[in-house]
């Protein structure tokens, strides 16, 4: 059993935090749900360039598994310390999806179709909280940063200005 648990653990953390660079492009795609049960996340998958401007857009999506239990409301967000590590953090809640969101994008066959998103980049607005590091996490409304399940962070080094931020791995 707790072989088991290792291994669905690493194949979550892995899951929950793969971020692909391709060239000035980042695709990143994380999740929330428990890695011990098949189909039972709630995804977003997001991407951007590798310097952001006021105006740009961050595009994505957000989808729910076939068996997922569904939580109030969950929260694409931005961090200024891992909340994992950290005690004291600060968030800026970039967009935000609810339960009802999600049961509208529901299929005859229990899936979920996608829930498509565009974020126009305000730099100052966005990124206030960020210095040198920036952490993106999705999670759930009632989360707790002791328990993995109910949330995942993304962690990028960034240089921010007045007008942009400029991400790197």
């Amino acid at each position: 059993m707790k072989r088991k648990f290792l291994n669905n653990l690493g194949i979550s953390l892995i899951t929950l935090m793969s971020i692909t660079s391709c060239g000035n492009l980042y695709e990143i795609e994380q999740g929330v749900g428990n890695g011990n049960i098949p189909n039972d996340s709630v995804k977003i998958v997001y991407s951007f360039s590798s310097t952001l401007k006021d105006g740009d857009v961050i595009k994505g999506y957000t989808y729910a598994q076939l068996d997922v239990t569904l939580d109030t409301k969950y929260y694409f967000s931005v961090f200024s310390t891992n909340p994992l590590i950290e005690g004291n953090y600060r968030e800026n809640v970039l967009i935000s999806f609810t339960k009802d969101d999600y049961l509208k994008k529901k299929k005859g066959d229990g899936t979920y179709d996608k829930i498509n998103f565009e974020l126009k980049v305000n730099v100052k607005n966005m990124f206030f909280v960020v210095t040198d590091v920036c952490y993106f996490v999705f999670h759930k409304e009632n989360w707790e940063k002791t328990e993995i399940t109910t949330y995942s962070s993304s962690e990028l080094s960034c240089k921010v200005s007045e007008t942009s931020i400029t991400f790197s791995d």
